[in-house]
């Protein structure tokens, strides 16, 4: 079974990962997917688009689902 990331748009997703000189550190609303890409708007960064595979292996977390 594969493992991977999986959000709706307007959830609210969190990512504090750091490994070795890795460090991200974000908040922000999924404002779009294609099911393997998703596009964040975030306070400190703006907009970031990252895989579902990427945010697996931050250890993404869905805090807030949309309605």
């Amino acid at each position: 079974m594969e493992k991977y990331f999986k959000c709706k748009v307007g959830d609210l997703v969190s990512v504090d990962y750091m490994g070795g000189t890795a460090l991200f550190k974000w908040l922000g609303i999924c404002n779009w997917t294609d099911g393997y890409k998703y596009s964040f708007l975030t306070t400190d960064i703006g907009e970031i688009t990252w895989t579902k595979h990427d945010l697996y292996v931050v250890g993404a977390e869905v805090i807030n689902e949309s309605r």
